[in-house]
């Protein structure tokens, strides 16, 4: 169509014993973060996230939100966000980005704990975005159709929809 979606074939490799070597048919690896959560064995959130490489970070933070923290996905998605950034990109972790909506004492705990940390804005974009839809299932009715919620990241513009 002429329209690129994303462009992690800039991520290709001309070196062909590399294993992200150009190839016909082949697709580049990237971190795009594509996911979806079951609940006894049903699909129940399908979650996508961007922004480099802080995406896993934030699929794991939203999924620990959703599932240990038992919140709805708007609240897990707004959730305050850490981030082991790296100041090279592809390189080691260096320091630690947290938005400033983190209690002080997580902050202050950190560097106590030697880390070199920095505060983002609130809600800042830098801290990748993410999406989801859930399907709700009403467990006290299971054989009534399932209803849906949607939410997109603050940090983004964006429109959630669940149709």
């Amino acid at each position: 169509t002429g329209i690129s979606y994303q462009n992690r074939g800039a991520f290709f490799r001309l070196d062909p014993t590399h294993a992200n070597a150009l190839a016909p048919g082949k697709r580049t690896m990237h971190t795009l973060t594509p996911g979806m959560l079951l609940r006894d064995g049903h699909p129940w959130i399908a979650h996508g996230s961007m922004g480099g490489e802080i995406q896993p970070q934030v699929f794991a933070q939203f999924v620990s939100a959703a599932v240990d923290g038992q919140l709805d996905i708007a609240t897990a998605i707004a959730a305050p966000r850490w981030a082991a950034d790296v100041e090279a990109h592809l390189g080691p972790p260096s320091l630690s980005v947290l938005e400033p909506r983190f209690d002080p004492a997580v902050e202050q705990g950190l560097r106590e704990r030697g880390h070199d940390v920095t505060l983002s804005k609130p809600f800042d974009s830098g801290m990748g975005h993410a999406h989801a839809v859930e399907i709700v299932r009403d467990p006290e009715a299971p054989e009534l159709p399932p209803t849906f919620a949607a939410a997109a990241d603050p940090r983004s513009e964006g429109l959630a929809a669940a149709l």
